[in-house]
Formats: structure tokens, C-alpha cells, sequence
């Protein structure tokens, strides 16, 4: 699920998590959750850490992230 996607990709080995508090990227994936509108906010997170690994990190190719989750 994108949920599923969205929390391994921000929680856990994030490659941003030196630019955003994980304290505070829990937490918004938790209100989420609940309810709250942080759609966009972490559709920019997913974005962001996505472009980091591919463009700075030269990690993985975004289409192999996505064949994975």
C-alpha cells in the first residue's frame, strides 16, 4: 500500500532524515493516519527523499524503489 510505502521510505533508513526530524515525520505519517490533511505534505517528503537518493545519493533508480515496496 502507499501507506506501507510512505513509511518504510520515511522511517525507516531515510536518506533525509539529516534535513527532517523523524520525531516529526512520524508524526505527521501518524495524524495522517488519524485523518489530518498531510497528503501533500507527504507526498513532497516521498518526493524530496526519492530525488536525494537518485540525483545526491545516486543510490537507486525511483523505478526500482517502487518494484520493491
Amino acid at each position: 500500500t502507499m501507506r506501507a510505502f510512505a513509511r518504510s521510505l520515511l522511517l525507516e533508513g531515510a536518506e533525509t532524515a539529516r534535513f527532517f526530524a523523524p520525531g516529526s515525520v512520524r508524526r505527521l505519517l501518524v495524524e495522517l493516519d488519524a485523518g489530518a490533511p498531510h497528503g501533500q505534505s507527504v507526498y513532497s517528503l516521498l518526493c524530496f527523499e526519492l530525488w536525494y537518493r537518485r540525483f545526491i545519493m545516486k543510490q537507486v533508480d525511483a523505478h526500482e524503489v517502487v518494484a520493491s515496496a
